[in-house]
């Protein structure tokens, strides 16, 4: 069966216990905050169901070019189905615009290492590839993976400055990011 994406409107069992079960504490963001955002029009926040079985769930952020995938979660016992494929199958013919997401990157010392790299793996079979930078934010460095031609910098560069203006009027907490060369050449720091 084809899988759908059903706007979240309200909060459900399944859901807050796939983002508090999916995300570290301090990474996640409150179900009710998620759908707040979208009810608002700042993101999207979809339910992924195969028929009437929730499956996972996604949020992004979009401009006219691009699509910021900043949450994707499929549900513990479906893992390994092949639903993340098909989820991100869906969710590229829902946009149609390249989609950008950030992910842990690669480092052989990291106590996770081997979810990473199963994880760069998963995405690289689905067509996503460098985008030649990374994001550094909270204390993090995160690669920067896009689907669908060269990386749109200046467009990702637009949706994470409406992200941060969100998160600076919220008081929810500190994200200034900084975009920065995959070769991480200091000059090559770019402040967004």
């Amino acid at each position: 069966m084809a899988l759908t994406a059903k706007r979240i409107t309200e909060n459900f069992k399944e859901l807050e216990d796939l983002n508090n079960e999916a995300f570290p504490k301090e990474e996640r963001v409150s179900i009710e905050r998620m759908i707040d955002l979208s009810q608002t029009g700042i993101s999207d926040l979809y339910g992924v169901y195969d028929g009437d079985i929730f499956v996972g769930f996604f949020m992004t952020m979009t401009s006219d070019t691009c699509v910021y995938l900043f949450y994707l979660a499929i549900c513990s016992s479906l893992r390994s189905h092949g639903y993340g494929g098909r989820t991100l199958k869906l969710m590229d013919d829902l946009y149609q615009r390249q989609i950008v997401l950030d992910m842990e990157p690669l480092d052989d010392q990291a106590d996770n290492y081997e979810q990473r790299l199963r994880r760069t793996k998963f995405y690289a079979s689905h067509g996503y590839r460098s985008s030649g930078y990374h994001l550094f934010y909270r204390n993090q460095t995160f690669d920067l993976l896009c689907t669908r031609g060269p990386f749109l910098k200046d467009d990702f560069i637009e949706i994470t400055k409406e992200l941060q203006r969100v998160v600076d009027e919220s008081g929810e907490g500190d994200f200034h990011p900084k975009m920065l060369k995959a070769a991480y050449d200091i000059l090559d720091i770019i402040d967004l």
